[in-house]
């Protein structure tokens, strides 16, 4: 019988798990795994503002959260409210993200589209201050 992989001492410890970790570096950063902040990389489009936005990229993904307003009413019907400026970043394939409105405010969806719109699908306002709009959500690129 082949013998394990473990050492002789993990090999026979009560607790692999904790004799595992007690060898293991954890002092891994943010920047060791490759972590990037892009929220640079994304302008917000004239008529709509933004009271946060979170942008990170990591092994080939895409994380965005953030909240959006546009203070003048309904914005039409797809309407793209930021722009992707780095095309190194931008999804090979349309994507959708998650719509949180606000106040009885919907959305079908929050699209990525490869040529670095980002777009809310079917907008509704239902608020009585403007439209509202959260995004969670993350795409490959």
């Amino acid at each position: 019988m082949s013998k394990p992989i473990l050492s002789e001492l993990e090999y026979n410890a009560s607790d692999v798990a904790s004799a595992i970790l007690s060898q293991a570096d954890l002092s891994v950063t943010n920047e060791d795994l490759g972590v990037t902040e892009r929220t640079a990389d994304f302008s917000v489009k004239a008529g709509w503002t933004t009271s946060q936005m979170y942008i990170f990229s990591f092994n080939g993904f895409m994380f965005f959260s953030g909240s959006f307003n546009h203070s003048a009413g309904d914005p039409t019907g797809n309407e793209v409210f930021l722009t992707n400026t780095n095309s190194a970043t931008r999804p090979s394939n349309n994507m959708h993200l998650s719509a949180i409105g606000y106040e009885g405010d919907t959305a079908n969806y929050v699209y990525v589209d490869p040529s670095g719109n980002v777009g809310v699908s079917s907008p509704s306002m239902s608020g009585i201050t403007g439209y509202y709009l959260t995004v969670n959500g993350w795409y490959r690129f």
